[in-house]
């Protein structure tokens, strides 16, 4: 049964080959939008993603222009079209754009690695620990929102580590986010149990950053690598979150930059051994406390 498909991630995959084909083709954007007949910023709004909804007759002018004449090249751009016209299953919920930007790119992901100080990761939480998380980092938000938003991080769940091929998971906690309470007592029970439980499944690693290890490559805030299932059309792509929205690193610089500071993190970090017999070790410690 194959992965189902994600319209976000087939729009980036088009956008980025059409990029690949105008550069082959010794264009610049100024000059394919001339050659196309359009305004000259049509060509980077697409290139830049910034099309919802791609016209296939937009697609088909842009490879005449760019000398694409093999039909199954063409035929598979027009696809990938068609597919990124497609409404994504997580559209239907309360979130920002920004987040079902996130979403739609995770649900192609081959391999998502974060690092988090703060809380814990969305694919590692229990929904009354999201609820409370959700509820303190906003709590402006109408009771059916953040209904929703609980409802989504299952179903992200649900989706990238239960299908047939599941997404890999490796996430590096900082210490702190064991301790700190959300919720209630009862809620960092079961949600130190499902760490402890999820940890151990073949496909999720996680590892612990000590208190002690004092300061350190993250300190400055977490972030999340997608290394994507069709890494020769699709590269790597860093996220990182702040109070001021959403933030995307594409250029391959960049990228390499965060893919290292997480190898530092995963240097000084505990082995996964290690990281559950402290999990263990938290959560025996609550319940002594309960």
């Amino acid at each position: 049964m194959p992965d189902p498909l994600s319209p976000t991630a087939r729009l980036r995959t088009l956008s980025l080959e059409l990029a690949r084909l105008r550069e082959a083709a010794g264009l610049t954007r100024s000059e394919a939008a001339k050659a196309a007949g359009w305004t000259p910023n049509k060509v980077t709004r697409i290139e830049a993603r910034e099309w919802r909804q791609p016209k296939l007759l937009d697609v088909e002018v842009l490879l005449d222009v760019y000398g694409v004449t093999d039909p199954d090249r063409r035929a598979e751009l027009l696809r990938l079209a068609r597919e990124a016209r497609q409404r994504g299953w997580w559209t239907g919920y309360r979130a920002s754009q920004g987040y079902q930007t996130y979403i739609g790119l995770e649900a192609e992901a081959a391999v998502i690695r974060t690092w988090e100080q703060g809380f814990l990761p969305g694919l590692l939480r229990t929904p009354q620990y999201s609820r409370a998380l959700v509820a303190a980092r906003d709590p402006e938000l109408p009771p059916e929102t953040v209904a929703d938003l609980v409802a989504l991080t299952e179903e992200r769940q649900h989706t990238l580590l239960n299908r047939p091929r599941p997404t890999a998971v490796w996430a590096i906690l900082d210490e702190s986010v064991l301790h700190r309470t959300v919720g209630d007592t009862a809620t960092m029970v079961e949600q130190i149990t499902h760490l402890h439980k999820v940890a151990q499944v073949d496909h999720v690693t996680v590892q612990v950053l000590p208190l002690a290890v004092g300061a350190h490559p993250g300190i400055d805030g977490g972030f999340t690598i997608i290394t994507f299932r069709r890494s020769v059309t699709d590269p790597e792509i860093a996220f990182t979150e702040t109070p001021a929205g959403e933030f995307w690193i594409e250029d391959a610089d960049g990228v390499d930059r965060m893919i290292r500071r997480f190898g530092r993190l995963k240097e000084a970090a505990l082995s996964r051994s290690a990281s559950l017999s402290l999990i263990a070790a938290r959560l025996a410690d609550l319940h002594r406390r309960t």
